[in-house]
């Protein structure tokens, strides 16, 4: 069987993001501001432009007191980096002040990883290739943008604030960008009782077995 498939490389090198018609409706996400639509579609790509280039996601910036000798005498960031491809796919047409925090907020947080948010994504995809694969159901058409940046803020006042706690990092790599420090460390110290490890309980530890 056939299937006709357009990446998602491909539909954002097209001005996707003035296209309503391909963002689904969902209260999760934010796509309904077309400012903050645009920034987010043309940061990904910019994006896939980064590791194309430079073979890694970008470093988010140590705070001033934890800048060594190397860092200093770097020439640019990679969050420069980033913008510099930015201004290559697009550019605000207006509220510069907001799509700067955006953009800068999502190159800074793109290495952050959260065990739940990734098996859900992981679950609806393939559950979208089985609808395509087999015919029984339409596949989803759109682009679902889920976005919850509001956890952010206070993950990177906490994370400015105090000195990276290696054994947080090395328990759950990039779960800190989003919990923030003083969080990950409360959860990597707890213990938990879970009753039942059938279909639920299973994904249940393996979540919080990844979460450290």
């Amino acid at each position: 069987r056939d299937i006709l498939y357009t990446s998602g490389d491909e539909e954002t090198k097209s001005d996707c993001w003035d296209d309503d018609s391909i963002f689904a409706p969902s209260d999760l996400d934010k796509s309904f501001d077309p400012l903050r639509r645009k920034a987010v579609m043309s940061s990904m790509t910019a994006l896939d432009m980064f590791v194309k280039k430079y073979g890694r996601l970008p470093l988010r910036p140590r705070s001033k007191n934890r800048e060594d000798k190397e860092e200093s005498i770097q020439k640019r960031t990679d969050l420069e980096r980033f913008q510099s491809l930015l201004r290559k796919v697009a550019k605000p047409t207006t509220n510069q002040e907001k799509w700067a925090k955006i953009t800068t907020q999502f190159a800074n947080s793109c290495r952050a990883k959260f065990t739940p948010i990734q098996a859900f994504s992981g679950a609806l995809g393939a559950q979208e290739v089985l609808k395509a694969a087999t015919g029984l159901y339409n596949p989803v058409h759109q682009f679902l943008l889920y976005d919850c940046d509001e956890v952010l803020d206070n993950a990177k006042s906490e994370n400015d604030d105090s000195d990276e706690d290696q054994t947080v990092v090395d328990m759950s790599p990039g779960q800190t960008y989003i919990l923030g420090q003083s969080l990950s460390k409360k959860l990597a110290s707890s213990r938990l009782f879970l009753v039942g490890a059938g279909a639920i309980g299973c994904e249940l530890l393996k979540n919080l077995a990844a979460m450290g």
